[in-house]
């Protein structure tokens, strides 16, 4: 595969490269590793400086990409691509009227709406038209992740995490709703480290997956919760990964996960070793991470094929799981 020069954007620390890819994976003779990439937009959309993707999901049949560009005097302001989901793909951005700026956090859809959520604190609707419809909750805590659950009585739920951390559960933007605090895993609360925290679900099952601020500062965790018929103080959180599927603090993030085909997937981030790509059936774990493209994995490869130090977003379209990656400029020289 050769990739153009345009996907290669310099800022300072390393170059990165945004590869909007699309992983064809196909259940036939035991085939999980990836079977065909495709790239589908230049790196940082043709815009020097922009920044790797935050976030990616598909909704009504469109493909959304979250990224930022750094402001002079360091600030970050989020910006939000789309495109159809066709062959010759053609990006638009199509951001919030952000009232503050901060970099996009995630991107879930709840109740047939695509919502939005930021470092800032805020949570965005799309429906007709952009909304604000931050929760009147606790404290302004920046919000890091957010995703819908089942529970078995009382319906959809919109789930969030915040910087502290605390998770909460509600309906937000329908009026007078009353948010839950669910407890997270013990000691979670109270642990300074995790600066980074990921949500997803598989069934009834809800995912949640740390790290920390930078590379190298923890290691990465992934937690499984078996969605109770109501939340209470006695939830039970159960370990699926406590040391980063065996890497350590050489990955220090749960950077993406994404159900696909009736398992999680499970993108990783870190420095210092190839970040990974596994996969759970909410059982077992299978390490699928499409090594062919990138030289094997290995962390030393010739440019352009240096082997990914983050998996970084996730979405599901058109039969297809679409991965968003980023490599360093020099081996073992990107950190987060």
């Amino acid at each position: 595969m050769n990739i153009p020069d345009t996907a290669l954007i310099s800022d300072k620390k390393f170059i990165l490269s945004l590869l909007y890819l699309s992983l064809s994976l196909f259940a036939l003779c035991g085939l999980t590793h990836a079977d065909e990439w495709t790239q589908v937009a230049s790196g940082g959309f043709g815009i020097p400086g922009q920044g790797q993707p935050d976030a990616m999901i598909i909704h009504n049949s469109q493909i959304y990409v979250a990224t930022s560009i750094t402001l002079p005097g360091g600030t970050k302001q989020p910006k939000i691509y789309r495109a159809d989901m066709r062959d010759d793909t053609v990006w638009t951005e199509f951001s919030p009227p952000w009232s503050v700026n901060g970099e996009v956090t995630d991107m879930t859809i709840f109740q047939n709406r695509l919502f939005v959520s930021n470092s800032a604190g805020q949570i965005w609707r799309l429906a007709a038209a952009w909304a604000d419809v931050t929760p009147a909750w606790p404290g302004d805590n920046a919000v890091l992740s957010m995703h819908p659950i089942l529970p078995t009585s009382g319906g959809h739920r919109l789930c969030a995490v915040r910087e502290g951390i605390d998770m909460w559960c509600g309906t937000p933007g329908t009026g007078g709703t009353v948010w839950t605090e669910i407890p997270v895993p013990t000691g979670f609360d109270s642990d300074p480290s995790i600066q980074n925290v990921r949500l997803s679900s598989l069934g009834r099952d809800l995912y949640l997956g740390v790290g920390g601020a930078s590379a190298g500062s923890r290691m990465c965790e992934l937690w499984k919760l078996d969605t109770p018929p109501v939340f209470t103080a006695s939830v039970t959180w159960d370990p699926v990964t406590e040391d980063c599927f065996g890497f350590g603090e050489d990955l220090t993030w749960i950077s993406s996960m994404s159900e696909y085909n009736s398992e999680m997937y499970i993108g990783t981030a870190g420095h210092g070793a190839t970040a990974v790509v596994y996969k759970t059936d909410g059982t077992m774990l299978e390490d699928v991470t499409p090594c062919t493209l990138y030289a094997d994995c290995s962390p030393f490869a010739l440019p352009p094929l240096l082997a990914p130090v983050s998996y970084g977003a996730m979405a599901v379209g058109a039969n297809m799981l679409h991965v968003g990656t980023r490599t360093p400029s020099l081996p073992g020289a990107a950190k987060g």
